[in-house]
């Protein structure tokens, strides 16, 4: 009963946070990078039925009908194709995509909630449950033109998916769990590598029974068939088999200018700059070979092979930055987010740098936060400490520890030997990895409740250990009491 009473009040104050948020805001949904784009391509699906980008460079969501097209591939289809089919139904305001996302999120709340009662405990998906309804990036991201909402369900129904094969062995698990993922995929293409991981963890674990390999080949196949329409089209527009290029655009311009800015060569910004005009070059040169402008397949092709050649002179510091990159991304947490969707929109976003080599600090106040100093880790520890505002600092030390429990979760998960929650570790330590040296805290948002159920299962190890030291002191109390 206390439970329901709980669902109650949470969802009063997400809809209270949705009024709140709709007063502040108004309409006014375009100040991301990204969302511009999303607009852009969903308005050429929606007027001239084309998955296509009127400029490669962002331009006003009002000026689609009179800049030539290019079909867009660098981007997938899964989330423009979203807000045109709101548009289809004629809800023409984007405050109409922030109504259904909010749905979306509560009743991808309620699937977590149902399943992981039957693959956790009872009181692990109700606290996982409340988790979601209060997680700062769940109270964010469902108030932007972001992918990351509708991405959230089938990262959960894949998991959940495989996690009920391993309960029944039943092969419909895993196709449908192919599908989801490859819907998933299309909607965000951080998640198409993610099979293989998927596909390894079965094998492993029922590597005796031979109709494994049959069931694990069975999503792998179902999952490039539903991405089959997506890469043929790009092949018949580009003539290569392609995915995106968002994953060579990540290497070219974070990884890249962050390992160079590592070694001392040039500065982040400075780095991004130079290998901007070192591609710009080389594609002018290719172009003049040709005879012919590369097409947009063949130029992140070619920045892509740049990119990964230059890397590859550095490899200690490149892996230095992954690993550095991925700490960060188990740490960030989501107030800055939070903040900034209920803020007067277009206020300054501030980055702190706590590792360095990550993220430059700004020079903004906006949460009492002055820009720190390039001095030691400690150092700047300490200055943010005694300058960051309570709430703020509350939300750095509460994800710092998180993160310690769930690094511990990794011994209670080893030795448990149980495969669904292996597959969960192992998801975790994908999305909050696969941004490397820059952290992206938005690739760890659809794991987000499974990485804090890593850490209660790291506070659980805890425990355990700490009754098991107090039986021995005990015991030995009792020894020396009889003597």
């Amino acid at each position: 009963m206390w439970f329901r009473w709980i669902i109650v009040f949470l969802i009063i104050i997400r809809i209270s946070l949705f009024i709140y948020y709709i007063a502040v805001t108004g309409d006014t949904h375009y100040e991301h990078l990204d969302t511009k784009v999303y607009v852009d391509l969903a308005e050429n699906l929606w007027h001239k039925h084309a998955f296509a980008i009127s400029s490669r460079d962002i331009i006003s969501h009002t000026q689609y009908r009179d800049v030539p097209l290019g079909p867009e591939v660098f981007r997938t289809p899964g989330y423009p194709l979203f807000l045109a089919v709101i548009k289809l139904f004629g809800m023409k305001s984007y405050l109409w995509v922030i109504f259904w996302q909010e749905i979306i999120y509560f009743f991808t709340a309620i699937l977590f909630y149902k399943f992981a009662s039957e693959l956790f405990h009872k009181k692990i998906a109700q606290i996982g449950f409340i988790f979601l309804m209060l997680d700062p990036g769940g109270i964010a991201y469902p108030k932007l033109i972001l992918s990351e909402t509708l991405f959230l369900p089938f990262v959960f129904g894949s998991l959940f998916s495989i996690g009920l094969y391993f309960k029944n062995s039943r092969c419909q698990y895993l196709l449908i769990a192919g599908i989801l993922m490859a819907i998933g995929a299309l909607i965000r293409p951080v998640l198409v590598y993610f099979p293989i991981i998927a596909g390894g963890v079965v094998l492993f674990f029922y590597r005796h029974q031979q109709k494994v390999m049959m069931h694990v080949s069975v999503m792998l196949l179902s999952f490039a068939l539903v991405l089959s329409p997506w890469v043929i089209r790009n092949y018949r527009i580009f003539d290569q088999y392609f995915f995106s290029g968002q994953s060579g655009n990540v290497i070219t311009h974070y990884h890249l200018p962050s390992v160079w800015n590592a070694e001392g060569i040039r500065g982040y910004f400075d780095g991004r700059e130079y290998i901007r005009k070192k591609v710009a070059n080389v594609r002018s040169e290719q172009e003049k070979k040709l005879g012919r402008p590369l097409n947009e397949v063949e130029f992140f092709n070619l920045q892509r092979k740049m990119a990964i050649h230059e890397l590859l002179k550095y490899p200690k510091t490149y892996l230095t930055q992954w690993i550095s990159g991925t700490l960060k991304a188990m740490y960030v947490p989501f107030a800055v987010e939070v903040y900034n969707v209920y803020h007067k929109p277009g206020a300054p976003i501030p980055f702190i740098e706590l590792l360095p080599d990550t993220l430059q600090a700004e020079k903004t106040d906006t949460l009492g936060i002055p820009v720190i100093s390039k001095t030691s880790i400690i150092g700047k520890l300490f200055y943010f400490v005694t300058h960051a505002r309570f709430l703020y600092l509350l939300s750095i030390i509460s994800s710092v520890l998180t993160m310690v429990f769930a690094l511990l979760g990794v011994f209670y998960v080893v030795q448990k030997k149980d495969p669904f929650l292996w597959l969960i570790m192992l998801a975790n330590f994908y999305f909050t990895s696969v941004a490397g040296p820059t952290g992206y805290a938005r690739f760890r948002f659809p794991i987000d409740v499974f990485w804090f159920i890593q850490a209660i299962w790291g506070g659980i190890l805890c425990w355990d250990i700490c009754q098991h030291f107090v039986a021995l002191l005990k015991q030995r109390n009792q020894v020396i009491n009889v003597n």
